[in-house]
């Protein structure tokens, strides 16, 4: 009983252990909100999924890469729209660009929400400028900066130290992000009843003002800042058979603007002109982790998870208390067979095939065998001539071996003996 209470507290002991290596630790601090059709956090879209599929809207999570909107399934050929976030966390393949430009110039829409002029906690330390030209390059647009005529204008002063030390103060103050109204910059189905957009800015970044270069393919501002058109934040573009709205806010459909202002209006037109019949509305989802190959949340929130662990850990522990090498019965070491063990087998497999006079015939037939060999004997009769005339051989072990040699039934032992002591004896 004392063995099996040492067992259980070892056995429990070991799988406590277990788990504080297995499972990781649960950050404390605040989980990352990413624009996700899953995410109830600030920049999720989670309220966005939700209110269209309230309002019977076909959607759809994009949980593979670009090249399946390509692909023969349910959904429409044209008529559908893809919420694009950037930049990505993992960035798309040179090849999934292509079939992006397939499918838009087939007569369908992205709508690409790029942190621009405000960047997100899940947007900060990345580039999405680069990713944005990818796609519009297939299109011949390009989206470049250039410096705010301000800025240029600074550098023409000269600066005293006080000066340094305010615009020291301005620069800390312009990287935290501030609450913004945008107005529509002109007429357009996309702005109708939509006198307000309710974005949020990280004043730092408007040093630089964004512009669209077009060829041959037009580029509509929609929204721009209040009291400047040098700073547009949503334009229309152009895209073949299809059409592209850049935003360089990120959030302006995210949970948290998502009811603010005109957003919702906003939404809703942009979905009347461009959805068509029996039309998706698609959500990159893929690109931010959320894949149909692996969903660790899905998969370690399973119960059936959670149920065969318990049953494995439960036949463990019983395995562990009802067997032990304590308890089991010792068992004795196999030793490896030696060459003596080989012998021992063939001859007790000659001796279970063999008669004793075959056996003691052919050992004195080999004794005569070499004898003759070594003395160089014509036949056999010189060699038993030889053994009857050696004064150190006596007539009765001769006429032993003669008796063997003409299969009479002898002692296996004693002819064994005898031809030893003759093999001695002539040195054989």
């Amino acid at each position: 009983m004392k063995d099996r209470l040492i067992t259980l507290v070892f056995a429990l002991a070991a799988f406590v252990l277990s788990l504080f290596l297995l499972i990781p630790p649960h950050p404390s601090e605040k989980e990352l909100s990413l624009p996700t059709t899953e995410d109830k956090g600030s920049a999720g879209l989670k309220g966005l999924y939700q209110w269209l599929k309230s309002n019977d809207v076909a959607i759809y999570s994009l949980r593979k890469g670009f090249n399946t909107l390509n692909q023969p399934n349910s959904r429409p050929a044209t008529g559908n729209i893809l919420f694009l976030s950037l930049p990505q966390h993992t960035h798309a393949l040179h090849d999934e660009w292509l079939d992006l430009h397939t499918w838009i110039k087939r007569g369908n829409t992205v709508f690409i929400l790029a942190a621009g002029y405000f960047k997100p906690e899940w947007a900060q330390e990345k580039n999405s400028f680069y990713a944005i030209n990818q796609l519009l390059k297939g299109f011949d647009l390009t989206l470049s900066k250039t410096k705010t005529e301000h800025d240029l204008n600074d550098k023409k002063i000269n600066k005293s130290f006080k000066h340094y030390i305010d615009a020291l103060k301005d620069n800390l103050a312009s990287l935290l992000p501030e609450d913004i109204t945008l107005h529509p910059d002109s007429k357009h189905p996309l702005t109708q009843q939509v006198s307000s957009v309710q974005s949020k800015i990280t004043p730092s970044l408007l040093n630089n003002q964004w512009a669209i270069k077009a060829n041959n393919t037009l580029a509509l501002k929609l929204l721009s800042f209040p009291n400047t058109s040098n700073h547009p934040l949503l334009w229309q573009l152009e895209a073949g058979k299809g059409q592209l709205f850049l935003s360089l806010s990120p959030n302006i459909f995210s949970n948290e603007l998502l009811n603010q202002a005109d957003n919702a209006k906003l939404l809703a037109n942009t979905l009347a002109l461009s959805l068509g019949n029996n039309g998706q509305v698609i959500f990159d989802d893929y690109h931010f982790g959320l894949s149909h190959l692996y969903d660790a949340n899905t998969f370690f929130s399973d119960t059936r998870l959670h149920q065969t662990l318990g049953f494995i850990a439960i036949l463990w522990l019983l395995y562990v208390l009802g067997y032990t090498n304590r308890l089991a019965p010792v068992q004795k070491t196999r030793q490896k067979p030696a060459a003596v063990d080989f012998v021992k087998a063939m001859a007790g497999f000659f001796s279970h095939h063999l008669n004793q006079q075959t056996v003691a015939h052919t050992l004195t037939q080999r004794l005569i065998h070499d004898l003759r060999l070594r003395r160089q004997f014509a036949n056999d009769t010189l060699t038993w001539q030889c053994l009857y005339q050696h004064p150190q051989l006596s007539k009765q072990q001769i006429d032993f071996l003669k008796q063997a040699d003409q299969k009479h039934p002898v002692s296996l032992h004693k002819l064994t003996y005898i031809i030893t002591e003759i093999r001695k004896t002539l040195f054989l």
